[in-house]
């Protein structure tokens, strides 16, 4: 069981690195996707742990109404966990727990059932050398591109 999880997980992981990797040439529909990629919050980490500290309580308390109103068939919410180097099967673990522990957090304050989905990667070179934390989880949300009510009929279809 295990095994299957963890081929789950880095598949799961690689999807966004395979993305990024493959910018020249991806489709209109996953530009659009990150295009419309908004930050509602951050919540940072002690270096090498998963475990929510008081201020990411608070931080994250704020966020759950938001996070309610939410329609999901025109948003969707994602929680991305960052580590510091993306060589390190042991980083990419932890950020995965990084969001996990806010999946669950979020999970247990929630009153409407929301669907929360996580990545765990490494952040771009370009964050690396802005000096961003690389301890911390963003909770992003996405337009949902794929859902038919929300995008024209033609172009639903197109994609």
């Amino acid at each position: 069981m295990k095994s299957r999880l963890n081929v789950v997980f880095t598949c799961f992981l690689l999807l966004p690195s395979m993305v990024f990797a493959e910018a020249q040439s991806r489709p209109r529909a996953v530009d659009d996707f990150f295009a419309n990629r908004e930050i509602l919050a951050t919540v940072y980490f002690t270096v090498g742990s998963a475990q929510l500290n008081r201020a990411g309580e608070q931080v994250l308390d704020k966020l759950v109404p938001e996070i309610e109103q939410l329609d999901p068939d025109v948003h969707l919410v994602r929680i991305e966990g960052v580590h510091p180097r993306k060589d390190h099967d042991r980083m990419t673990e932890l950020a995965m727990l990084r969001a996990k522990t806010i999946l669950e957090y979020l999970h247990h304050r929630l009153t409407v059932p929301v669907d929360l989905t996580l990545t765990g990667s490494s952040p771009s070179p370009e964050v690396r050398r802005a000096g961003r934390s690389q301890h911390r989880a963003d909770i992003v949300v996405y337009d949902n591109l794929f859902d038919p009510h929300t995008a024209d009929t033609n172009e639903a279809l197109s994609r």
